[in-house]
């Protein structure tokens, strides 16, 4: 029973650091995405990253 209680803390950790450097990391690659298309009513047609 610990053991799956350490592995779920470690799985939890590794989580929240994954999320904590993909949105660290966010800003930089920002510089070099290309625009997104707009529409005629000006909304945005897709997501930079689709």
């Amino acid at each position: 029973m610990i053991l799956v209680v350490v592995l779920y803390a470690w799985f939890l950790l590794a989580w929240a650091y994954s999320r904590a450097l993909v949105g660290a990391m966010a800003r930089p690659f920002a510089i070099w995405r290309p625009r997104p298309r707009r529409r005629d009513d000006g909304d945005v047609f897709e997501n930079w990253w689709m």
